[in-house]
């Protein structure tokens, strides 16, 4: 991100919407065309639309107006623009419903620790105003990561991740993990037709002597992992003429195996 050394240790992550002035970083507030205003590229990456949840706020922003500020940051290469750091679903619903003018908090980022603060503050902010799903919390886990993995003032890299999202140690552990998993798995995880923990392997029994139901079970969850890799592996392949090895009529089978597996499942998890 930057050579300069910066303390990320003891940076202040902090940054209440709600009581702003507790905040350290210095902050200027104004009205803000929606026009100048650009996404940030790494929201949409992280985080899925939501139409349910879009619709929820488009009716409260109807009958409360839009209540907090939105946070930008002024572009280092654009005169005149700014990149939004925290509100991104609130300028949505603001288009759609003709407001054109936004209340905002502008970052005054000048130093390498206030620039990154803001690029932090997309997850930052993000863990406490929103529901994310499982998959959304490892792509934060893997952003944060791939921002901070090569800065010495960290000597604990999960835990500063820890406390930047709000996960515990080990659930930052197994979302990075399951940011490594196959899109079809992680899916299945948001569905909740797996868990986090099953998803990424941590699947053995704790007990010494797991009884035949519980051994079934286990080896079923290997399954159905284990072929939902294979298939994403499979969607990749080409033969030699460029076409995709992986038809419709195989995808078909595949989806229906996996099903009779999770209907199994189930008879052994009741």
């Amino acid at each position: 991100m930057t050579n300069t050394k910066i303390d990320f240790k003891n940076m202040d992550l902090g940054f209440d919407e709600i009581n702003p002035e507790s905040s350290k970083h210095e902050l200027v507030y104004k009205k803000i065309n929606i026009n100048q205003l650009d996404e940030n590229p790494e929201n949409n990456k992280i985080y899925e639309y939501d139409k349910e949840a879009d619709e929820f706020l488009k009716e409260d922003i109807k009958r409360n107006g839009i209540l907090n500020p939105i946070v930008i940051l002024k572009s280092e290469t654009h005169a005149g623009r700014y990149m939004i750091v925290s509100g991104h679903r609130r300028t949505r619903i603001a288009k759609i419903l003709g407001i054109f003018e936004l209340e905002a908090r502008e970052i005054i980022a000048r130093t390498p620790e206030e620039k990154a603060f803001a690029q932090i503050m997309l997850i930052t902010a993000n863990s406490t105003q929103r529901d994310r799903k499982p998959s959304e919390k490892a792509r934060e886990v893997q952003y944060l990561k791939s921002l901070m993995q090569d800065n010495d003032s960290i000597d604990n890299l999960a835990k500063w991740i820890s406390n930047a999202t709000k996960m515990s140690e080990r659930n930052v552990y197994r979302y990075e993990k399951l940011a490594e998993q196959p899109r079809e798995m992680q899916e299945a995880v948001d569905k909740g037709e797996l868990s986090v923990k099953q998803a990424i392997g941590e699947i053995k029994s704790k007990k010494k002597n797991p009884t035949l139901e519980e051994k079934t079970r286990i080896d079923i969850l290997k399954m159905v992992i284990n072929i939902t890799k294979d298939v994403a592996s499979l969607r990749k392949m080409k033969d030699e003429n460029g076409n995709e090895v992986f038809d419709e009529k195989s995808e078909k089978y595949i989806k229906e195996m996996i099903e009779d597996l999770k209907e199994m499942l189930v008879k052994y998890t009741v």
